[in-house]
């Protein structure tokens, strides 16, 4: 075999062993962030009946000190609590985060048995041009059977964990360090917004159902009355 030859065989060793590290890292960091919005999806569920309950259950234990519509507007902020909860479960639970989860986890640790495969066969000078494409078929194979693509977030968690800039080069470093501030800000709002959404929820449909009260009122060309109360002054 010519030098050529081997110096084209061993670039397309190192082609696919870059290529399968960067697909293997990449659909690691996946698995771990859909497991992770899993777990913060189900404290979102739990959060929102918490509240469900909690609105539902106030007229009968303040029993007699509250008002009629006082009484009449929890109940109303319970019915569209409880479909916000259905609405928001039925989405959560389509993107099958879960599922999606062991998939890529599965996916990665098959690419990382192709990885050991090729680099021990590129580092025995024992490989051919016919392994290296029986490699190539595998990788795509395996492609084939995972077909959930990864993110362009975790693409770039993946690029941010293995790539090292050294301080010393100070605009790149300081990129660095913005680029990691980024994808953590990313990170963060991909796996808590939705508990943040639930906690926030009931303030934001107290506010949807006074307005919708406030409308249906001039609708009816009541208006809002606002009775003066008369202060004694001592």
């Amino acid at each position: 075999m010519s030098e050529r030859s081997v110096s084209t065989l061993e670039e397309a060793y190192n082609v696919l062993l870059k290529k399968i590290g960067i697909t293997k890292g990449a659909r690691f960091q996946s698995s771990v962030l859909h497991r992770t919005r899993n777990r913060t999806s189900t404290l979102s569920v739990i959060i929102l009946s918490m509240y469900v309950i909690l609105f539902s259950s106030a007229p009968f234990f303040l029993g007699n000190e509250i008002e009629d519509n006082v009484v009449r507007s929890l109940n109303l902020i319970t019915i569209v609590m409880s479909a916000f909860v259905v609405v928001f479960t039925l989405y959560e639970n389509s993107k099958r985060h879960e599922l999606r989860a062991e998939n890529f986890l599965k996916c990665a640790q098959n690419l990382s048995d192709l990885y050991d495969k090729v680099l021990v066969e590129k580092l025995s000078d024992k490989g051919d041009w016919e392994l290296i494409n029986a490699k190539y078929y595998e990788y795509n194979k395996i492609m084939i059977s995972f077909p959930d693509n990864h993110s362009e977030l975790e693409l770039q968690i993946h690029f941010s964990n293995t790539k090292k800039v050294p301080p010393s080069l100070t605009m790149n470093y300081a990129r660095s360090k913005f680029n990691k501030i980024k994808i953590s800000l990313a990170k963060f709002v991909h796996n808590w917004s939705m508990p943040i959404i639930a906690l926030s929820s009931p303030f934001v449909i107290y506010v949807f159902v006074l307005t919708v009260y406030w409308i249906y009122l001039h609708a009816r060309g009541v208006g809002l009355v606002v009775e003066a109360v008369s202060v004694p002054i001592t």
